[in-house]
């Protein structure tokens, strides 16, 4: 038969209760820097353009495009150390690869500064949208997001504004033909371009 044991503590004998102390770690790991782009499948194509109209208009044809809906960037590396991404496209190519159109016909308008959501483990609105209204994208690359130092951390995403991709041609000597481009997002982990 087994008797009942009782584990009694000595008293300090100096009267003073003793104290004991654990320390706990918990290392954080940093993840990474993504965007997720989602697009309108529908809009991929700007509308036709006759040449007739074209030729002998100084003031160029402008046609206007929705492919974009919103841009979400995922900033988990927990570097705080900023980021900034760029928008770019190829110059516009025919379908035999030999016809082109002159670069600067094509632009964006930056996502809406006001219609945005910042969420998900202390984003900020210190995560700045470039004006880019105008700008070229083909044959050069613009800004168009930028989160300074200390700033960035979490999930932002933007929507993008109706009509935000501008194609503005001007050229007189066009080659009749079906032309293409790519358009081009990177974002980068520093912030400043």
């Amino acid at each position: 038969m087994l008797a009942p044991v009782q584990v009694l503590a000595d008293e300090d004998s100096t009267g003073v209760d003793e104290k004991n102390n654990t320390n706990v770690n918990i290392e954080m790991q940093g993840g990474d820097l993504t965007f997720d782009l989602e697009k309108n499948e529908g809009e991929k194509s700007f509308e036709a353009i006759e040449l007739e109209e074209l030729v002998g208009n100084e003031n160029g044809l402008k046609k206007e495009l929705s492919p974009f809906k919103k841009l979400t960037i995922k900033d988990a590396r927990g570097t705080k150390e900023g980021y900034h991404m760029t928008v770019k496209a190829d110059q516009f190519e025919g379908k035999n690869k030999k016809n082109k159109l002159d670069t600067g016909v094509l632009s964006i308008v930056e996502p809406d500064k006001e219609d945005r959501t910042a969420n998900l483990g202390g984003s900020d609105s210190e995560v700045k949208v470039m004006e880019t209204k105008g700008k070229i994208i083909d044959g050069g690359s613009q800004k168009i997001i930028e989160a300074t130092k200390g700033h960035g951390a979490g999930i932002n995403t933007f929507n993008f504004k109706e009509k935000h991709l501008i194609f503005n041609l001007k050229q007189q000597d066009v080659i009749a033909d079906t032309y293409s481009t790519t358009v081009i997002f990177t974002i980068s982990g520093q912030p400043d371009a």
